[in-house]
């Protein structure tokens, strides 16, 4: 009843700005009355024995001429609830059909093998019916997975393995090998870094900074990383532009300057050089800001401003094209027409300062 209760505050507080279940839950359960103990919201509870004692309850009493409602509603809210998890999946990557959905944890618990009444069928079932290719990792339970799905589903070896070119992972049992998973895990391996907390192992704020995230008792907009956001001007001595190809949602086969968010700990100068060097593999060393931009259609909540670096001496360790990571120089007739947001802009603003600031060799902070 408890977790069934929890679990509709949770869903709740999904619709709420800034609320988060966790917070709520430690507030009730201060009240010595109702304790802290199963007050954790998650995607519902399983196994073999809560679902089997209430129905037997709720049997006996009927045959004693009454109704227990409130177990009729534990037993309603927990049915649903697993389908949480699919709809916050639809709020990241919109329609699941055709995106390659995975699942990590299928036992009931951690801890077990045990798969009896567990809510990871109920959710892998629906992602197939939304269409979506579904893989599959649980540490222990993959054999019971297999008498269940068959072959409607791919099995995964380990976590990594199975977050691998995927669109979007859902976090169903809390195994200590997910609670070790880092944001930068997801970001490296999946095509589209999107994740759906179920059991709320994760941290928001770590997460939400660096990858589509989403969990269950989580407002809207719970968290937004309040860093800066850089995208970076590389510039070759042949004055021609690095711009990469995006493949993740919304900038999915346009072209962007280079960049990401300035973690807590860093100068924007290392966080140009980060970003660079994981998102393309080339290792460059900004020397200059060159611009700095913001404009409201990069976030509905903030100006997220964009810092445009200009890089003097690239030391040959960048080439002119590099195919296989798709990122490469263009010159200024070369530019694609579509560029992902605002960054035209940029580029355009770049392309008629530059000739004027570039050869003098003073420093240039603009904007």
């Amino acid at each position: 009843m408890k977790v069934s209760f929890i679990n509709m505050i949770a869903n709740l507080c999904q619709k709420i700005p800034n609320c988060d279940v966790t917070a709520v839950a430690e507030g009730i359960g201060l009240d010595k009355r109702i304790g802290e103990h199963f007050l954790r919201a998650g995607a519902g509870w399983g196994g073999s024995c809560w679902l089997k004692d209430l129905n037997a309850l709720n049997n006996f009493a009927r045959k004693n001429g009454l109704t227990l409602p409130l177990i009729d509603a534990t037993l309603q809210v927990n049915d649903v609830q697993p389908f949480i998890m699919v709809d916050l999946a639809r709020q990241l990557i919109g329609k699941l059909s055709n995106h390659r959905v995975v699942v990590l944890g299928l036992a009931f618990k951690p801890g077990t093998d045990d798969m009896r009444e567990a809510i990871s069928i109920k959710i892998v079932n629906m992602l197939l019916n939304e269409g979506a290719e579904v893989t599959v990792y649980d540490p222990a339970a993959i054999s019971n997975a297999k008498e269940i799905f068959r072959d409607s589903v791919n099995y995964a070896s380990s976590a990594i393995d199975c977050i691998c070119n995927a669109d979007c992972a859902l976090i169903v049992t809390e195994w200590d090998e997910f609670k070790n998973l880092k944001p930068e895990d997801f970001v490296r391996h999946m095509r589209i870094p999107a994740v759906v907390d179920g059991r709320r192992i994760f941290i928001p704020q770590a997460f939400s900074s660096k990858l589509r995230f989403a969990a269950i008792g989580l407002g809207v907009n719970e968290y937004f990383n309040p860093a800066l956001a850089v995208n970076a001007m590389i510039v070759s001595d042949s004055e021609k532009i690095l711009l990469v190809r995006r493949t993740i949602e919304p900038f999915n086969g346009l072209w962007s300057l280079p960049g990401g968010f300035v973690e807590y700990d860093e100068t924007v100068e290392e966080a140009l050089t980060r970003e660079v060097e994981e998102e393309t593999g080339l290792k460059i060393r900004p020397k200059q800001i060159f611009d700095v931009f913001s404009h409201p259609l990069r976030s509905p909540v903030k100006h997220v401003v964009t810092i445009c670096y200009l890089a003097d001496v690239l030391g040959g360790s960048l080439k002119s094209s590099n195919e296989n990571l798709e990122a490469r120089f263009f010159s200024a007739n070369e530019i694609p027409s579509r560029l992902a947001f605002d960054h035209h802009e940029i580029v355009e603003k770049y392309m008629k300062l530059q000739r004027e600031y570039w050869k003098t060799g003073q420093g240039l902070v603009y904007g």
